[in-house]
């Protein structure tokens, strides 16, 4: 259950976000854990002056829940994506056009999220700008509404995704004073050689 507050210009100002998640029964792999994952994930690249996120876990007779790739981050990308199209639909404005008034700007970076996640760099509206030129997204839009042929359909659907990975994840009490949640250290080293490159990293291949 998802509660959202914006103002005329399509900024978003306050999100509640209550998660009930029926995990099945006990098992043996922490699934459930993928929930605690979507909240700490919440409000993602977006600047939202007031969260407030609660996730509730319940078993049940079902299967349990196990470990699976996405590991509960596309959860929070589906809620904060359908409150863009839900803005711009009240406001009168195009998603492509709520969406980077929310987005974090790069001088506020680095950005403590209120789980204790820490987003230490990027530039997202500039990524958002690349995505609209490579996909011609404003002819899109065009093209689609002078279509005055009800059996041509083209849909145009866009989404921004920011998701934790490593082994940062926040755990116990945390809050306004709590400190960064710093990401679970990793490198790489590549070494080149006359018959070709070698890559080494502590990265596993966990399937796709």
């Amino acid at each position: 259950h998802v509660s959202i507050g914006f103002d005329g210009e399509g900024r978003l100002l306050a999100l509640r976000d209550d998660g009930l998640v029926p995990v099945g029964a006990g098992g043996a792999l922490p699934g459930w854990r993928m929930a605690y994952v979507s909240a700490a994930s919440l409000p993602g690249a977006y600047d939202v002056p007031n969260a407030a996120v609660e996730s509730r876990i319940v078993m049940t007779t079902q299967p349990p829940w196990v470990s699976a790739r996405g590991w509960g981050k596309e959860v929070p990308v589906l809620v904060l994506e359908h409150a863009m199209d839900v803005i711009a639909a009240h406001v009168g404005l195009d998603p492509e056009i709520v969406r980077p008034t929310n987005l974090l700007r790069s001088s506020a970076l680095p950005h403590a999220m209120p789980s204790g996640y820490s987003i230490d760099s990027g530039d997202f509206v500039a990524v958002l700008d690349k995505v609209m030129v490579a996909g011609d997204v404003a002819e899109r839009r065009r093209r689609a509404s002078s279509n005055s042929d009800t059996r041509a359909v083209e849909g145009l659907g866009l989404a921004f995704e920011l998701t934790p990975e490593g082994g940062g994840h926040p755990a116990g009490p945390v809050g306004p004073k709590s400190p960064p949640v710093p990401i679970a250290p990793e490198s790489a080293r590549i070494t080149l050689t006359t018959s070709g490159a070698i890559v080494y990293t502590g990265v596993t291949s966990p399937g796709g």
